[in-house]
């Protein structure tokens, strides 16, 4: 029991959740990085039994984990929205050179913030929104930031460009400001931190699970997967560490996705390649050379907003032949743009309002002037029934968004 209170404590106090489970014959070694910027972690083999015996406790770790999870989440949003935004970030995020992936992923998470939490949280001139006719439309094109390709001719004139580019891109401002091209998860929290605005500097909590020393890669894959379920379930992405374990035993070819979708105990993820899809399991991912697939997890990185949520400007619908214009946040709010509704009779309660320009639907209460009045779909108040509750409706009645 004292264990556990512990345990607690530290979860509370931490600003990083980081478990390490230390086994007495499993030994790690860290081998410099190459030249071609791959790090290999070497992991010596340990028996089944040992290695269940060691995995007691994680159920114990899960629950307070996710309660702590729950308490510090101020918004909570839709597992849906986590699916539709990283299934259709197809153009909008940073370019993986040079062993720059660890970016890709965090920059894609915030972007994602950004979106669907709080307009604030990447500055505007990062921003880029997804611009189309009609919410449909826009919504096949995740907003995000900007993809560029840079001269990776040499190291130096990588570099170079970082520098002269990193006004308007969010993955060179990212770079440039922590002065190195890789990053592991226990970088996650001061590479965003680098970019936010005072305001938000403790909006943020960043937590990393760290198991890559366990030897069994189905214990290690079904640990992460399972956490990854919960944080989707709760509408947050999730930056999975991955690699390729190799005959020799070592893990080689690293690299970063983030999942945001699971059916059963495959997790799906956006590789943080262009030109490929974005939904993909771990066993379909290749490296940029396509040899390599990868089949382990060995960290888990989360970042969890502790903020309410504010309208997003991301998704910017024209309508009147592309003279008009307002914002649709994903939330289900309209900004710059007056509705104008047409009305339908649903039940002797509600009636359906549909703007004829952005097509947002409605479902609103009949509202009765007097006793005799006719609404304004055409239900009339009819004196032999109940009284009608007068005022507004539900916003989308199939989906409600709970804080």
């Amino acid at each position: 029991m004292k264990k556990r209170g512990m345990i607690i404590i530290l979860v509370l106090l931490a600003s990083q959740f980081n478990f390490k489970k230390e086994v007495s014959d499993l030994e790690m070694n860290h081998i410099p990085k190459s030249s071609n910027q791959e790090v290999v972690f070497e992991i010596n083999d340990m028996n089944n039994e040992n290695t269940n015996s060691n995995f007691s406790n994680l159920f114990i770790l899960d629950e307070i984990f996710l309660e702590y999870v729950d308490q510090i989440m101020q918004y909570k949003h839709l597992k849906g929205r986590l699916k539709y935004y990283f299934q259709n970030l197809k153009q909008n995020f940073g370019n993986n050179q040079m062993g720059s992936c660890g970016y890709v992923s965090v920059a894609s998470m915030l972007t994602y913030f950004d979106t669907f939490y709080n307009d604030d949280i990447v500055p505007e001139n990062y921003d880029v929104i997804s611009e189309a006719n009609s919410t449909d439309e826009a919504l096949e094109n995740s907003p995000g930031s900007k993809y560029e390709v840079l001269d990776e001719s040499s190291l130096d004139k990588y570099w170079e460009e970082i520098e002269n580019n990193k006004d308007d891109n969010l993955h060179n401002l990212m770079i440039s400001n922590n002065n190195a091209i890789s990053i592991s998860s226990y970088d996650d929290e001061k590479v965003v931190k680098s970019i936010l605005p005072t305001s938000l500097q403790n909006s943020f909590e960043f937590f990393v699970l760290d198991l890559y020393n366990l030897a069994c890669k189905e214990n290690i894959n079904s640990t992460f997967i399972n956490l990854a379920k919960e944080m989707i379930d709760r509408g947050l992405p999730v930056n999975l560490s991955i690699g390729k374990r190799q005959n020799n035993n070592k893990l080689n070819d690293l690299h970063s996705a983030i999942a945001y979708d699971y059916v059963g105990n495959d997790l799906y993820m956006h590789p943080g390649w262009k030109g490929v899809s974005t939904y993909l399991k771990l066993n379909q991912i290749t490296n940029d050379w396509g040899k390599t697939y990868y089949d382990t997890i060995y960290a888990i990185s989360i970042i969890v907003p502790k903020m309410n949520h504010t309208h997003s400007n991301n998704y910017k619908i024209y309508y009147d032949n592309g003279e008009k214009f307002y914002y649709f946040c994903p939330c289900g709010t309209t900004i710059g743009h007056t509705h104008e509704f047409t009305y339908q009779k649903y039940d002797s309660v509600q009636h359906i309002q549909t703007c004829i320009h952005c097509h947002e639907v409605q479902y609103r209460n009949h509202i009765y002037l007097s006793e005799r009045a006719t609404c304004i779909c055409g239900e009339k108040n009819y004196l032999d029934r109940p009284p009608i509750i007068i005022g507004p409706g539900i916003l989308n009645k199939e989906e409600e968004v709970t804080s």
